[in-house]
């Protein structure tokens, strides 16, 4: 919705759902990244890689709307999207044979 919408109102009623959805995910990604290591090395570069995130997502949407076009725009989030898909999916994938060599 928020991604192929004409109107403002309609991209903020869009956009909402995802930024209550971010700020609700980021103490659960911090507190999974404190739970790699010991030292909390990860936790500790867990953050700033999260907020730099919106930096280089601002300038990678900007490149995409001058090569190849504002249309591309909703494409390659789509994209994006599907990416994270399957690599959540990989990741449980990997987390079951993980245990399955516990057991």
């Amino acid at each position: 919705m928020a991604i192929n919408s004409t109107s403002s109102n309609m991209f903020l009623m869009g956009l909402f759902p995802a930024i209550c959805a971010l700020q609700f995910s980021f103490p659960v990604l911090l507190s999974l990244a404190g739970t790699l290591d010991n030292q909390g090395k990860w936790a500790a570069v867990a953050t700033p890689l999260l907020t730099s995130g919106f930096a280089w997502a601002a300038v990678l949407s900007g490149q995409v709307v001058e090569v190849w076009g504002l249309k591309a725009l909703a494409t390659t989030t789509q994209l994006g999207m599907l990416i994270c898909v399957l690599l959540l999916g990989f990741s449980v994938w990997l987390s079951k044979q993980h245990s399955k060599a516990i057991i």
